[in-house]
């Protein structure tokens, strides 16, 4: 497999998610001021549209997709197609990181803690507000990891 042409959208879901999150900084950007009176901190206006949770959403989903392509890319070449679809494709990120010799445990932590917020996010439940993720903290982490996750593999964008 390593000499066959591979045809994947991979960068491009990338692209997505990181426009995505650029749009949701600069609408959380757009909603904060500054407390009256002199007063120290901020307050975080209501947006009725929620524009800076979907574009977090939008981020976190394809940077999701983007890992779930790469992955499949990388470690397919590695051992094989066949092996991939029979053995490994159902594994976990992390096991699959492994598999390209990654072996980072706080790397490894963080790809964890993306793979349940992910989940978190995309298959709610109804939570208490205590016990909820906030698509844009997701967002937030997610592109660090994602970031620091090409690095480590050797992919520039």
């Amino acid at each position: 497999m390593s000499d066959d042409l591979i045809i994947s959208n991979s960068f491009l879901y990338f692209k997505i998610a990181k426009e995505a999150f650029v749009s949701m900084e600069k609408d959380l950007e757009k909603n904060i001021r500054p407390k009256p009176n002199g007063e120290k901190g901020n307050i975080l206006t209501f947006d009725p549209d929620k524009k800076s949770f979907k574009n977090s959403l939008v981020s976190v989903v394809f940077f999701g997709m983007y890992l779930d392509s790469i992955l499949h890319i990388m470690v397919s070449k590695k051992v094989g197609i066949e092996e991939y679809r029979k053995n490994i494709d159902r594994q976990i990120y992390e096991e699959k990181l492994k598999l390209l010799g990654v072996n980072d445990q706080a790397l490894l932590d963080r790809i964890e803690e993306f793979r349940k917020g992910r989940n978190e996010l995309v298959h709610e439940k109804a939570l208490l507000p205590s016990d909820s993720k906030t698509g844009q903290s997701e967002a937030k982490k997610c592109f660090k990891l994602m970031t620091d996750l090409n690095i480590l593999l050797g992919i520039s964008l």
